[in-house]
């Protein structure tokens, strides 16, 4: 089974948001059994989750796993 990963985060302005969830993604391809991993935004900047569940709907995966990643306050 090809297992796909989307990560949704609050969203920021700062460049280092997108820079960790780049590095969590990996990590996750890396040690977790999934072919593709992808991030996206809940707001304030693309990728939206729009934008991210239409990606994954392009890959070629059986399941998607989809985790909220709320880590600080809004």
């Amino acid at each position: 089974m090809k297992r796909g990963f989307l990560l949704i985060d609050r969203g920021s302005r700062e460049r280092e948001a997108s820079e960790e969830l780049e590095i969590i993604c990996n990590a996750v391809k890396a040690k977790g059994d999934y072919v593709f991993t992808e991030y996206c935004f809940l707001e304030v900047e693309p990728p939206y989750i729009e934008d991210g569940i239409a990606k994954c709907l392009k890959q070629d995966i059986d399941h998607l796993t989809i985790v909220p990643y709320f880590l600080y306050t809004g």
